[in-house]
Parts: C-alpha cells; sequence; structure tokens
C-alpha cells in the first residue's frame, strides 16, 4: 500500500514539476493526506525531487555538459593564473589579470555557483523549522498563497530584453537568497525565481532556462543534505523502496511532459498559475479549519 502511495505521489511530482505551482506542496500535500508517517518528509520530498532532477538533466544536457566542462577547467585556469602572476612578480612586471570565466558558459557556471551559495545557507538554516512545517497543511496553504501572489506580480511585469549573459553577480545573489525561502513546503521555487528573473530584466525563456540551471545543484544538494533523515531509524528495503518508485515515477513522467509544461509556462498568462495556486490555498485553509 505504501508503494503504491509514492507511486502516486511520484506521479504528481512529475506534472508539477515544470509549472510554477510547487510540485513540493502538492507532495507535502499528499503525503499528509495519504497519512505516510514512517520516514521524514522532507526528505522524502528531496528523494521525489532526484526524479525532477533526471529530467532537468535529460532536457538540457546539452547546456549542462558545457556546464561541467567550464566546472572541470576551473582548477587548471586557476593554477595557470598563479603560476603566471608568481612568474610576472620574479620578473617584476605584473599584466592585466586573465579572468577565469571568459565564454557565455563559463559566466553562467560561475553565476550559478555563486548564486546558489546563499540558498545552501538559508535551506541549512531554517532546514529544522521546515521539517516541523512540512506536515501541516495551514503552512502549505500559506506556501500556496506565497506562490500564487509572486506569479501574480510576475503577470504584471513586462518581458524584458536580457538574456543570461547579461546577469550581474549582485543580481544572482538575490536570486538565490529568493530561492532559499522556496524550501518552505507549498512555496514554488519555480515561480519565485522565475518572477524574480523578470523583475531583473530577462525575457520569459531567458528566465525559464536560468531558473532550471539554478535548480540543479540546488535539488542534487537538497537531496545530499537530507538522504541520510530517510533512514534515522535504520535502514529499511521498504523504505528504499518507496523512495526508488517515487523516484523512477517522478523523472519518467517528467522526461514526457518537461517540454510541453516549460512551452505552457513560456506562453501562458501566469495568472492561470496564480488562481490555481490561491485556489489551492483556499482548499489548504478550509482543510486545516475542517480538520482542526
Amino acid at each position: 500500500m505504501l508503494i503504491i502511495k509514492a507511486l502516486f505521489i511520484g506521479i504528481v511530482q512529475g506534472l508539477t514539476a515544470f509549472l510554477p505551482v510547487s510540485s513540493s506542496g502538492h507532495s507535502m500535500l499528499l503525503y499528509t493526506l495519504l497519512d505516510m508517517k514512517t520516514m521524514s518528509p522532507v526528505a522524502f520530498m528531496a528523494a521525489g525531487h532526484l526524479g525532477s532532477l533526471a529530467a532537468i538533466i535529460f532536457f538540457m544536457k546539452k547546456e549542462l555538459l558545457h556546464i561541467l566542462a567550464e566546472v572541470v577547467r576551473i582548477p587548471g585556469l586557476i593554477k595557470k593564473n598563479l603560476s603566471d602572476r608568481f612568474e610576472q612578480i620574479r620578473r617584476g612586471s605584473v599584466d592585466p589579470y586573465k579572468p577565469v570565466f571568459t565564454s557565455n558558459y563559463g559566466k553562467i557556471t560561475f553565476l550559478c555557483l555563486a548564486g546558489n551559495i546563499p540558498t545552501i545557507v538559508v535551506g541549512v538554516f531554517v532546514h529544522d523549522l521546515t521539517e516541523r512545517l512540512s506536515e501541516n497543511i495551514l503552512a502549505v496553504g500559506m506556501g500556496f498563497l506565497i506562490s500564487a501572489v509572486f506569479l501574480l506580480v510576475a503577470a504584471f511585469l513586462p518581458n524584458g530584453k536580457k538574456v543570461p549573459q547579461d546577469l550581474l553577480l549582485w543580481q544572482m545573489l538575490l536570486v538565490g537568497v529568493s530561492q532559499g525561502v522556496t524550501v518552505f513546503p507549498g512555496v514554488s521555487r519555480f515561480a519565485v525565481t522565475l518572477a524574480v528573473f523578470l523583475l531583473l530584466g530577462q525575457t520569459r525563456k531567458s528566465s525559464i532556462i536560468c531558473s532550471m540551471l539554478m535548480s540543479v545543484p540546488v535539488l542534487a544538494g537538497a537531496f545530499c543534505y537530507t538522504v541520510g533523515d530517510l533512514f534515522v531509524k535504520g535502514f529499511s528495503l521498504e523504505i528504499f523502496g518507496v523512495v526508488v518508485v517515487c523516484a523512477i515515477a517522478s523523472a519518467l513522467i517528467g522526461c514526457l511532459v518537461i517540454r510541453g509544461c516549460l512551452h505552457l509556462v513560456q506562453k501562458c498568462k501566469l495568472t492561470v498559475f496564480s488562481v490555481y495556486c490561491f485556489l489551492l490555498a483556499l482548499g489548504c485553509i478550509g482543510c486545516h479549519l475542517y480538520l482542526a
């Protein structure tokens, strides 16, 4: 029975992961309503997001390979810069500093890595609070309401003209901080980062791409940080099976729908998603009052 519940949650996770409606909020709501109180809800949510990560890697493999190549080059470039600098000092002449990141992909790599630093700090700092709120339907409802507000604001922002290469370090740090608060259940990471990128003058397409790229280290890091919470009472084949089923279902559905979902986000009015999140928030609040 637990496997079937996990399969259902994985399917919903895959269907909602690439829409700005908080897949984590949907997962936590189902986790609570289906009474799956056998493991850490935050860790279970992070495990489910592994499927979303697999879908992102499948969809953006070309861009991610370029970024991976830039990351691999970083140690060698830093070593060469230091070596050149010491040689210049020995000769008594100092030439202009050679940037480590010179290509567009190099700049994006640096900005994404730097932008995720505040996300990690905020996420670690509020982890315990997130764990306590994750099974609270009212908290999930408030998260959906916050997502609705961000989407409503984004809907009235003009479509910018900037592309990822135009982003500055302080802007990515701002996105990183805003992304950090989306660890709370119901707050859509996609909705918040999309709104912030649009506010910074990015085009809708560029905002979607940047949001996807920013999510890769976050999803991977969240799983690595919380995976131990899945087996606090010792390793269990049942829990392992539940996690694997959820992640695989999420990955398969995500790979099938990601292109269509992102196209929908790019073309559809964001007010549609805002209304949907608002209705979900009202539903969660109503459930909380009824159960209370």
